[in-house]
């Protein structure tokens, strides 16, 4: 399986092979060698706290054994959901020789249920009925994660879980590319009844949304509105090995069209 862990505070991109099973415990340690070097692990742990964070690390890898890429990116994510660092992301391409496995079962939940608990779930709570295309989606929760099921034909689909770091800001791992990758997304926040930063556009209302930019718009966008008014989009600040180069040819474009007197920046989302 290959990993990418990326930050934006200290910028590394890094791909490794999982191999088989019995080679999970090395990359184990490849992943907790990296955090190390990230000031926000170094600012936010004392002395004893990253000697457990260490004993954690060596707890995993005496069960390092996984039978499911989701395991396996879940016994990852253990390690980097203690840390409060928004730009630190994780995103897996699974390895064909394992089971891919699911995110949760939900062989005992019936759709009609969900649906009808889900329609009577406040706007101020991420709990509810949402829309994405001609999709349903239902978030709700259990146990120590919230979870999200896409409801097709009576059908209901995992797609993804949303742990609460804290009030209406969530860690979001799910599936993505046809489930051929797992990512996690961090600082996805629910407000306007939408969950903003999510890979995929949710939100729980079909009328004109005039606050987020929809997920498929172009990132990074310039234009000139008028004689003195140019308009620039940011919509992101990754320095991933995927995104680089989009960005240097984007400011390569642009770099010397921005003249006008007047200049709106957009970073939405």
């Amino acid at each position: 399986m290959k990993f990418y862990l990326s930050s934006l505070i200290i910028v590394f991109a890094v791909v490794f092979a999982f191999g088989q099973e019995n080679n999970n415990s090395s990359d184990l340690d490849f992943i907790y060698r990296e955090i190390i070097k990230l000031p926000s692990f170094k600012d936010q742990f004392n002395a004893k706290q990253k000697a457990n964070f260490k004993q954690k690390v060596e707890e995993l890898k005496v069960n390092a054994a996984s039978t499911t890429d989701y395991e396996i990116f879940m016994k990852l994510y253990s390690l980097i959901q203690p840390i409060r660092d928004s730009h630190l992301g994780l995103m897996s391409n699974p390895d064909s020789s394992l089971n891919s496995g699911s995110l949760f079962n939900v062989e005992l939940i019936s759709a009609d249920s969900l649906l009808e608990k889900a329609k009577n779930k406040p706007d101020e709570t991420v709990e509810g009925l949402y829309e994405y295309q001609n999709y349903k989606f239902i978030i709700y929760a259990d146990d120590k994660f919230f979870k999200g099921v896409a409801i097709i034909e009576g059908v209901i689909y995992p797609q993804f879980i949303m742990y609460e770091v804290y009030p209406n800001h969530f860690d979001f791992i799910s599936k993505l590319n046809n489930g051929k990758i797992i990512s996690l997304t961090r600082n996805v926040v629910y407000a306007n009844k939408y969950l903003v930063g999510a890979p995929f556009s949710l939100k729980k209302s079909r009328q004109p949304d005039f606050i987020n930019i929809d997920f498929k718009a172009d990132k990074f966008q310039f234009k000139n509105i008028d004689d003195e008014t140019s308009y620039l989009r940011l919509g992101t600040f990754s320095t991933t090995n995927i995104d680089l180069p989009v960005i240097k040819k984007f400011y390569l474009n642009v770099k010397d069209s921005i003249t006008k007197k007047n200049l709106i920046v957009d970073l939405r989302n």
